[in-house]
């Protein structure tokens, strides 16, 4: 399984002249492996704080505040790309797999970082298991999303956007996803789909459960601009908060001829910069009002971290089958 190179992350490469993020995925995924969009002081204070034996989980927070606050000018092209160097930087450098498995262990031996990741994790109705490895006041967010290969759920996920930026580096596996643009219901291959908003409700940690919304807002048409684009282990990317996309979910005919179908991602996203994000399915498609999802419990999600840290370690083709 592909690994990203330490040393080669931190090589000095002159940046594009144009400074701005593209809106096309497989650009940004090129963009991404070239050594453009990375912050090389960043790099460095990164790999100083886990190569250091008293580095510590606050070490982390403090360096992520200074440079993933939120600042008036965040849409601003030039501090787009910026902001979005930074956070590749992040999940590419903690995506080595020494330094993922740091970062695992000084969770497991933190009370309150373990008491964290028990209550904002669960298992996404997208069919992944999200865990929020770390997050901060200041409103980013270390996540872990892993899809078992032996655990996949048959349905295509919705057209969504997020109401933030964020980076995502692909673990192991690959994963697939479409892009769409929105466009005048007479344009060419224009699509009618329903548009609902999504909106987080509230946190509970008595019952381990999260509530949100799910409103219908009305159709909208769109066009796929890029359909199955695939993004393999060792390739990251950075993802623009307007853009539409759905992850592509494997059929059961593709999970029987392969088997190893599973991915891990490490995302980190920026503050947001609205509470709500758009939801968009087709038309004969509609939502409950009110969701809820269980989580994990603490024994499940050590298992499954764990599992995960050896099976980055020995670099493993076999199929990425849950612990549990």
């Amino acid at each position: 399984m592909p690994q990203p190179n330490k040393q080669s992350i931190l090589t000095p490469i002159s940046p594009p002249h144009h400074h701005k993020i593209p809106r096309n995925l497989n650009e940004i995924v090129q963009l991404c492996s070239v050594r453009c969009l990375r912050d090389e002081s960043l790099g460095r204070q990164l790999d100083e704080i886990t190569a250091n034996e008293s580095g510590s989980l606050d070490d982390f927070k403090c360096l992520f505040d200074d440079h993933l606050s939120k600042t008036d000018d965040f849409d601003a092209t030039t501090r787009e790309y910026e902001y979005g160097s930074k956070l590749n930087t992040i999940v590419r450098q903690l995506g080595i797999a020494e330094n993922f498995e740091w970062l695992i262990n000084k969770i497991f031996h933190s009370k309150e970082a373990m008491i964290n990741l028990v209550v904002n994790s669960y298992r996404h109705q997208n069919g992944f298991d999200k865990f929020v490895l770390m997050e901060s006041p200041n409103g980013w967010k270390l996540r872990l999303h892993i899809w078992w290969s032996d655990s996949f759920i048959s349905f295509q996920e919705s057209i969504h956007d997020h109401s933030w930026m964020f980076a995502s580096n692909v673990l192991a596996g690959r994963i697939y996803s479409d892009i769409f643009q929105e466009v005048e219901p007479e344009a060419d291959q224009a699509e009618r789909f329903r548009e609902h908003q999504y909106t987080s409700v509230s946190r509970s940690r008595e019952n381990h459960s999260n509530q949100f919304q799910i409103n219908y807002v009305k159709d909208t048409w769109l066009r796929a601009t890029e359909s199955s684009v695939m993004i393999n282990a060792g390739q990251s990317y950075v993802f623009p908060q307007t853009m539409l996309h759905r992850i592509l979910q494997p059929t059961f005919d593709e999970i029987h001829q392969n088997s190893n179908c599973g991915a891990v991602t490490l995302v980190l996203t920026a503050p947001r910069s609205r509470y709500t994000s758009r939801l968009i399915n087709t038309c004969n498609t509609d939502y409950e009002e009110e969701q809820t999802v269980i989580r994990m419990t603490e024994f499940e999600i050590r298992r499954k971290l764990q599992y995960v840290c050896q099976y980055l370690k020995d670099r493993s083709d076999i199929p990425l089958k849950s612990p549990m």
